[in-house]
């Protein structure tokens, strides 16, 4: 992304981060979430879930990746999740929570897969957290624009380089798929896109050796990037929307889990489209304006 935006680009940003913070309690507090997944765990199941969220969303239940843990855990008696720990407000600047995100979920990671060498992992990330997954697999750093609206916006901040996973031992071979929704880091041309994005770049495009890492993992991975969104689709020929930004999870959360069902040898390769869910397809003022702007 260019390193310096005009006033009406800030404003709009701005605006977009600002309006999802204000209403995130009132909409998300409002999913008719089932008990089973809404509360986090460490411990050991066959499918192990780990959540990297967008900026501004509080960790726990109540982010718009819930919906997706729903979709992968339904009908399965051992499943859970986790949210990958970093401190992501929108006042603070972005490439350090990045940079802290990728290490703690790399700590997390790693110690799940000692206590746990049976499970299977998946890994999503929305928006700033898909950001952190790919340097989770593929490694990643640099330096950034604050965006958002926060007390730091336009200010460059760095990501120290962190190293990925290696996907020969453990937990890099226990991770069976991951998730990039509406990814900041998005980069135009890749095997694993799900929709029409995927001729343009997001806000910060990893370079050539970040990239040559993350598409070792290009067969467990499955990126989310409407043309219309403006974050993961910088550079779009399209008119922009920031609703296309905020509603992957209502629309594609089965998509992802059929996906996941058809690696895993359970579903005929048959269902996992990149189309909206039939039962995920409202895509409301109100469910879209919920929490991340980046």
């Amino acid at each position: 992304m260019p390193s310096k935006l005009s006033p009406t680009a800030r404003g709009i940003i701005s605006a977009l981060v600002l309006s999802g913070a204000v209403h995130a309690k009132d909409t998300l507090v409002a999913r008719d979430d089932s008990d089973i997944y809404t509360e986090p765990s460490t411990d050991c199941h066959d499918i192990h879930i780990f959540l990297a969220r967008g900026n501004n969303e509080v960790a726990g239940a109540t982010t718009r990746q819930t919906s997706v843990v729903q979709a992968v855990c339904d009908g399965r008696e051992s499943c859970g999740w986790e949210d990958i720990d970093y401190d992501n407000p929108v006042d603070n600047k972005y490439a350090e929570a990045c940079h802290e995100g990728a290490v703690n979920g790399l700590k997390q990671i790693r110690s799940y897969g000692e206590d746990c060498p049976d499970a299977k992992l998946v890994l999503t990330g929305y928006s700033q957290g898909a950001h952190v997954i790919g340097d989770v697999l593929g490694g990643g750093g640099g330096t950034f624009e604050t965006m958002g609206g926060g007390e730091h916006m336009g200010e460059n901040s760095t990501e120290e380089y962190v190293e990925g996973l290696d996907q020969d031992s453990s937990p890099g071979n226990q991770i069976v798929a991951a998730f990039l929704w509406g990814d900041t880091r998005h980069v135009a041309g890749q095997a694993y896109e799900a929709l029409d994005g995927g001729d343009f770049e997001g806000w910060y495009p990893r370079n050539e050796t970040e990239l040559e890492s993350l598409n070792k993992w290009s067969g467990v991975l499955r990126s989310w990037c409407d043309a219309r969104d403006g974050v993961c689709a910088y550079d779009t020929t399209a008119t922009i929307n920031y609703t296309y930004h905020w509603n992957y999870l209502d629309l594609y959360s089965q998509d992802a889990a059929d996906w996941l069902g058809i690696k895993l040898g359970e579903k005929e390769n048959t269902t996992a489209t990149a189309t909206a869910s039939s039962g995920s397809s409202k895509a409301t003022a109100s469910s879209s304006s919920s929490g991340d702007g980046k």
